[in-house]
């Protein structure tokens, strides 16, 4: 996992924000509400730079942090939102 500049290309302008890439296609943003996963279907890495043309997204509630989320299974995860 790593800090990333994500860089959302839409159809009118470029929106930019800090997020954790997690593996090579999954981006998390931390936002006060909670968590929202990106699943990248269209997309490149360049450096510390995440260029994203398309993506899929779940957003999820609970707040656990990102890091502790790398270190759980899916199954643990859910568990935890689903409390």
């Amino acid at each position: 996992m790593r800090k990333v500049n994500v860089h959302f290309h839409g159809e009118e302008e470029v929106t930019k924000e800090p997020a954790y890439l997690i593996g090579d296609n999954i981006i998390v943003s931390d936002y006060h509400h909670g968590l929202v996963f990106r699943i990248v279907t269209v997309g490149y890495l360049d450096g510390d730079n995440y260029l994203v043309r398309d993506y899929r997204m779940a957003e999820l509630n609970e707040k656990v942090s990102v890091e502790h989320i790398e270190k759980m299974s899916l199954l643990d995860y859910v568990s935890v939102v689903a409390k």
